[in-house]
């Protein structure tokens, strides 16, 4: 087993998508210069915006800058891996700042952690909830994730093309709808939670 290590956890309140990155990389740059001596977690909640990264596609945005512009959404493209990611009002974003040669230099062991801490988190009501974008089969979610009841899973909508994701949205839509009127939701993939089993 690992030492434990001190985790510094900084509350940034509310921040454009823009700032706080700033702010992750001068701490990034930080902790490699050995100016910052202990991890960081970075708590923070965006106005709208969405990020592109390195995956995404023409047509993966649903709609044109313009129109996102219109509805009160940034657009932010950022040189990070992956395909297009929401944030939004109510939505707690941890950006972990790590030295993982401090821990173990395993990014898998460190995924781990990270669902490990989110579940002890969410067990003991320290998070109230988590919505999960997933894939069908990958990346894979821990058995005691998917039978949380405060845990939503969702589709992953980004590598699929714009009619594919109109009506998987539709779909995720619908099984909200019906949850809140007290319906089971058509598309429920994991039912257990709802039949009180664990």
């Amino acid at each position: 087993m690992q030492p434990t290590r001190p985790l510094r956890v900084t509350s940034l309140g509310t921040m454009s998508y823009a700032d706080a990155l700033e702010v992750q990389r001068a701490a990034a740059r930080a902790r490699i210069d050995g100016t910052l001596a202990d991890d960081l977690l970075l708590l923070v909640e965006h106005p709208a915006v969405i990020t592109t990264g390195r995956s995404t596609g023409a047509g993966h945005l649903l709609l044109a800058p313009d129109e996102l512009a219109a509805r009160g959404v940034e657009l932010f493209d950022v040189d990070r891996g992956g395909d297009v990611t929401f944030h939004g009002p109510g939505q707690m974003v941890g950006y972990p700042i790590v030295d993982l040669q401090q821990h173990t230099a395993d990014l898998h062991w460190y995924l781990r952690q990270l669902e490990a801490a989110l579940i002890r988190a969410l067990k003991a009501g320290q998070i109230a909830g988590a919505g999960l974008d997933v894939f069908e089969h990958e990346p894979r979610i821990a058995a005691a994730l998917r039978k949380m009841p405060n845990v939503v899973l969702t589709p992953h909508l980004g590598s699929a093309v714009r009619a594919l994701r109109e009506q998987q949205a539709n779909l995720v839509v619908d099984d909200i709808v019906a949850l809140l009127d007290g319906r089971r939701p058509p598309d429920c993939v994991n039912p257990e939670v709802l039949d009180g089993k664990r």
